[in-house]
């Protein structure tokens, strides 16, 4: 833009401006399109291609000397790439992806080989990514594991007393019990523990994603 003429001032808000439009078409198009139709795994592939197709476009002298036609190819070309890429780009293992690293200390796990090596132990019974999280359900010695984004939110095992005492402690504490309201439905037991109390719960929760794992 400057070299046409363009006073910089201007020339630099208009690119700002783009980016601008970049980043709030990116967010939506990414959560709401890419991530529910393709997953985190196709929307990276996605997304490499299309930087791919970027960086080439923006290497292209698009001048007198270029004609349309072969600026035309080139894109086709980049886009065939990026759709090739969508069904070769490697996909990585969601055990790893959902681990928290940050849970882990390295008197507990001395290498990285020894620490995957544990996690694939694990089975996956369900993974999926919706547009808000990313849930996982994992069997393993212990018995069964809930994860969204990585963190687990229910388990058969170590979270048990936390999801029962959940509804049960402020059940036995209030003065009424005919109407509950509990957020996040996780594993379902919060809730079935609620309705031990009578009267009625609702439960709500914003992911699908959640909710079809929970009778896992």
């Amino acid at each position: 833009l400057v070299e046409s003429g363009v006073p910089a001032a201007r020339a630099g808000a208009v690119a700002l401006a783009w980016n601008t439009a970049g980043a709030t078409l990116g967010v939506i198009a990414g959560a709401s399109l890419l991530v529910a139709g393709l997953g985190v795994n196709g929307t990276l592939s996605v997304c490499v291609g299309l930087f791919g197709a970027v960086t080439f476009v923006a290497l292209l002298d698009v001048s007198r000397r270029w004609r349309r036609t072969r600026t035309a190819g080139a894109l086709l070309a980049v886009v065939a790439v990026a759709g090739c890429l969508l069904f070769t780009f490697p996909t990585w293992d969601v055990r790893l992806l959902a681990a928290g690293a940050f849970r882990y200390r390295k008197r507990t796990v001395p290498t990285w080989q020894k620490w995957k090596t544990r996690l694939q132990r694990e089975q996956i019974l369900f993974a999926a990514d919706g547009a808000d999280v990313s849930t996982l359900v994992l069997q393993h010695t212990g018995g069964r594991t809930l994860k969204v984004n990585g963190k687990p939110d229910a388990s058969t095992r170590g979270d048990m007393i936390t999801q029962v005492c959940s509804a049960h402690i402020p059940m036995l504490l209030a003065a009424e019990r005919k109407r509950t309201l509990i957020i996040g439905l996780g594993s379902g037991v919060t809730a079935g523990s609620a309705l031990v109390h009578g009267g009625s719960v609702d439960v709500v929760e914003i992911a699908q994603t959640v909710i079809d794992a929970a009778a896992l």
